[in-house]
């Protein structure tokens, strides 16, 4: 553990009980829990099986357990993909998780009955969506008005019932009812208790309360509790995130012993100054000592930069992004920053107007919708009569069907059948679909791609066929329509699942979270945007702040600050500038 500074090896060697590492930006967070594993395993003899990781992405679980090769017997994972399959085991009703399509299905036909066939859009159905997450995770009501809670009260009503008359959760559900099969089912709550004798947690402070009841239910019995967090970094509170967990935590258990990673190994002692300043401001926090930047570190530049409006910031910007590049930078060295996408509107074309490449994530390929369809039907032909496939294609082309006919996990003909046994059109529909999987079983890849192309169709909404071209092309490598599926999966994991092309990067700072960047720009700091104008009380202000210290700890040598504002008309500057030059 050579390599590990004094306050990262006593938490590594943390042995019982529960223990908070308070790990600022930088403080190498991801090798204290990767190293804590590894003690526990060798050192201290614990069967890796009786190890729990949870985090909040599956990048940063598959990360973990990539580090730990060895310990394949350790269970990795974030929140809902462990405790979705707590469910599925232990739940006694079958249940899947539903897409983001039937969501949307599902709240458009009730916003449109609700309003009296009013036209329903997508942004009306994503806000509904948000606000039922919110409720579920935290239990605030969207609205003080009294006629719209009486509104959202109807439609969380009957997006539950539609959910449980077709056997189906949402990802706050997964939490949530895994909490009442724990409050239920004692002897299930018992078995997990002894079989994970030790339960990590990583971006602690990212926790909603469900969540939380889960780690003290889990943790009960043996209370062996491994926290990494920082409640300075918690920019999550639209989701349902606990702002206060961590501070709760230490009141729940205050034998618990905390550890303070203060050691910055990324950002230049100026970058920890001006962030330091700011975050301080807020008082929802645990008091923690300054960060100390590392003694490899070199000075870096901070400056801010007053402008009127986002024409002149984008301009000013631009200029700077083309002198560090003349400079030697690398594209992919910068980051552009901002609080919501629309306020890097004038930026983007100011940008392309100076040759300034933009890198830009792409949906990986897996991830496209017609790809996930195909590979259901793929999935389908060789008899994996399972019902999350049957949902992907059921109604892809068109067939009139209703997600209810497909009951149980696994689906059978003969179930499906019988649901329309009182309507001959649809049973003819769906005898066809299943003499269709029936010809495609036996076929090879490359002639199965194009049965269900040419014979199958898929709509107008998919007659580019390009996605078709490069599957067909790759197909001619498999014999088989399972080894096919396989190694098409397996490297496309080898790749990552998204590609990115090479230019600078513009984010929003909560896509930025966990990230860091050679140089990085903060636009759009202007009252009203940063902090948003909804930011109404204290502990709304204080994520705002939250959200400013995360977006300036991205920095590693160079942070510019873009504080807009202009007087003349009504527009200031954000008061968080003030705060960090003081």
């Amino acid at each position: 553990m050579v390599h590990l500074n004094k306050e990262q090896i006593r938490a590594v060697r943390h042995k019982d009980g529960p223990l908070l590492v308070l790990a600022g930006p930088g403080s190498g967070k991801t090798a204290v829990l990767t190293e804590h594993i590894r003690f526990l395993i060798r050192e201290q003899r614990i069967d890796p099986a009786r190890i729990m990781a949870l985090t909040f992405s599956k990048k940063a679980a598959l990360s973990m357990q990539k580090r730990l090769k060895s310990n394949d017997s350790v269970t990795f994972g974030t929140f809902h993909s462990i405790f979705y399959n707590v469910l599925r085991r232990y739940n006694s009703k079958e249940i899947s998780l539903i897409s983001e399509k039937e969501q949307i299905r599902i709240l458009s036909d009730i916003g449109r009955k609700l309003k009296n066939d009013e036209e329903i859009d997508r942004a009306w159905c994503f806000a509904r969506l948000e606000e039922i997450g919110r409720y579920k995770n935290t239990g605030k009501m969207p609205s003080h008005i009294p006629e719209e809670e009486a509104e959202f009260e109807q439609i969380l009503k009957e997006y539950g019932r539609r959910l449980e008359n077709a056997g189906l959760i949402d990802f706050d559900d997964m939490i949530i009812n895994c909490v009442l099969l724990f409050q239920k089912d004692r002897e299930v709550l018992a078995k997990l208790q002894d079989r994970f004798l030790h339960i990590l947690v990583d971006e602690f402070q990212d926790c909603n309360d469900p969540q939380y009841e889960l780690l003290l239910l889990l943790s009960a019995k043996h209370h062996n509790l491994f926290l990494v967090g920082d409640d300075d970094q918690s920019i999550y509170g639209f989701r349902g995130a606990n702002s206060g967990i961590v501070r709760q935590f230490t009141c729940d258990h205050p034998q618990a012993e905390t550890v303070h990673l203060i050691r910055n190994y990324r950002c230049s002692p100026e970058v920890i100054d001006h962030a330091d300043r700011l975050i301080r401001k807020n008082s929802l926090r645990i008091p923690k000592p300054k960060q100390l930047p590392s003694s490899f570190r070199e000075h870096g530049t901070v400056e801010i930069l007053e402008v009127k409006n986002a024409a002149e910031e984008a301009m000013l910007v631009a200029a700077k992004v083309r002198e560090l590049l003349d400079g030697g930078l690398h594209p992919a060295d910068i980051a552009i920053l901002y609080r919501t996408k629309t306020v890097a509107a004038a930026l983007e074309e100011c940008l392309k107007k100076a040759e300034i490449p933009c890198g830009r994530k792409k949906e990986g390929f897996l991830e496209t919708d017609i790809v996930k369809k195909i590979f259901a039907y793929l999935e389908l032909s060789q008899y994996r009569f399972l019902r999350p496939y049957f949902y992907e294609i059921l109604n892809h082309p068109e067939r009139d069907l209703v997600r209810e006919c497909i009951a149980k996990e696994t689906v059978t003909k003969e179930e499906t059948l019988a649901y329309y046994a009182d309507d001959p059109g649809r049973q003819k529909t769906l005898a066809e679909l299943f003499s269709d999987l029936e010809r495609m079983h036996d076929l090879p890849p490359f002639a199965a791609l194009h049965y269900i192309w040419k014979k199958i169709g898929f709509g107008k909404e998919y007659e580019d066929n390009t996605v078709l071209l490069k599957l067909s092309e790759l197909s001619r490598n498999y014999r088989t329509v399972d080894a096919f599926l396989k190694g098409i999966r397996s490297e496309q994991e080898n790749s990552g699942t998204t590609e990115t092309e090479s230019g600078i990067i513009l984010q929003t700072i909560h896509a930025s979270k966990g990230l860091e960047y050679d140089t990085v720009f903060v636009i759009g700091l202007q009252d009203g945007i940063l902090p948003h104008k909804k930011a109404m009380d204290l502990e709304e202000r204080e994520e705002e702040r939250r959200l400013l210290y995360v977006a300036m700890t991205r920095a590693v040598n160079r942070l510019y600050l873009f504080a807009r504002g202009n007087r003349e008309i009504g527009k200031r500057i954000s008061p968080f500038i003030d705060e960090i030059v003081q």
